[in-house]
């Protein structure tokens, strides 16, 4: 007699049997190359080569998959839109500022932890050859983040005055804080920060 599983069991398996193969010893071998493997199980430094197809499987959202990142559900919707966009920055603690900048140079904060000074990165181009501006990091922040119900905007939202973020120039955008607080660049370079052009 044959049994019958739900979507929702077969998921459920799959994502276990998926955890089981992540902690396995040989995943990681499975990654590279035998020379690097076999300089990486001698103690010796690794190497790195360009080039190269990444596969990768992600169980989407079904209907409610959208290609509005700034209200998509689901980690299909973030990485299909990181492939896409550019992020203010991410994480990265050997950085000089705890982050490593993406289509930003750098944020400036004011002594009194009351505004924060995006320096947009020139020459930085979108998909149809315009420059990235000011505005369009504004209208990424102010138009589209601020009005987002996804828990990292909404965190960005109860920290900076989005409202009255400003663009001063095409390479510089103020955003003003609620309160002061210090730790602005990591609410902003998570990596999850999408930039998009102005207008869409």
């Amino acid at each position: 007699m044959s049994r019958q599983i739900d979507r929702r069991a077969f998921l459920r398996r799959g994502a276990a049997a998926a955890g089981v193969l992540a902690v396995g010893p040989g995943l990681l071998a499975a990654c590279s190359t035998d020379e690097t493997g076999a300089d990486a199980k001698a103690g010796g430094g690794s190497s790195s080569r360009s080039g190269g197809t990444l596969r990768a499987a992600f169980v989407g959202g079904g209907a409610a998959e959208s290609l509005d990142f700034f209200n998509g559900p689901s980690a299909l919707d973030l990485v299909r839109a990181r492939a896409w966009h550019g992020t203010l920055g991410n994480l990265d603690p050997s950085g000089p500022d705890g982050v490593r900048y993406g289509v930003l140079k750098g944020i400036d904060i004011s002594d009194d932890l009351s505004a924060y000074t995006l320096h947009v990165r020139p020459g930085v181009r979108f998909t149809d050859g315009s420059t990235l501006t000011a505005a369009d990091v504004l209208h990424s922040l102010s138009g589209l983040a601020a009005r987002s119900k996804l828990p990292v905007y909404r965190l960005a939202a109860a920290n900076f005055d989005l409202a009255h973020a400003r663009a001063e120039g095409d390479l510089k955008v103020v955003l003003p804080t609620l309160r002061p607080i210090a730790d602005g660049r990591m609410i902003l370079c998570q990596g999850n920060f999408l930039v998009v052009k102005d207008g869409t």
